[in-house]
């Protein structure tokens, strides 16, 4: 079982990464157990779907720089499912061997992101577990 601030800080990863890229924020809902980040994003383009994967993983990275134990399996199985159809959608546009690659270049660059950003994500985290909605 996951803790709320575990919780809080996994959706504010991706919140507040999803701002730092220009990614609109339209709403955050969490509960003791599990959160959802709702983001609009296209994702025609490389970019985009590099974007929208630095999101993804910005929630667990979050989770492993700020607090040092990810939480249950269960809280990844939604940003799991969605990583690995954003690394499909980009091997449909530049092949398996180049999408790994970019992935882990995403990786990189959301593990730099949430580093920087780790004020931030506290912050927001903190308010969320005040209205457990924002």
């Amino acid at each position: 079982m996951n803790s709320l601030r575990t919780v809080a800080i996994h959706e504010a990863g991706h919140a507040v990464i999803a701002a730092a890229l220009g990614i609109k924020v339209e709403g955050i809902a969490l509960d003791s157990n599990s959160g959802r980040v709702r983001t609009r994003c296209p994702e025609q383009n490389i970019s985009e779907i590099e974007r929208s994967l630095i999101v993804t993983l910005a929630g667990p990275i979050a989770e492993r720089l700020l607090i040092g134990d990810p939480s249950d399996e269960s809280v990844f199985r939604g940003d799991r499912k969605d990583e690995i159809e954003l690394t499909a959608k980009m091997a449909e546009q530049v092949g398996l061997f180049e999408a790994d690659l970019r992935a882990l270049d995403c990786e990189r660059r959301a593990t730099s992101l949430v580093f920087a950003k780790r004020k931030e994500i506290q912050i927001l985290a903190d308010r969320l577990m005040l209205k457990k909605v924002a």
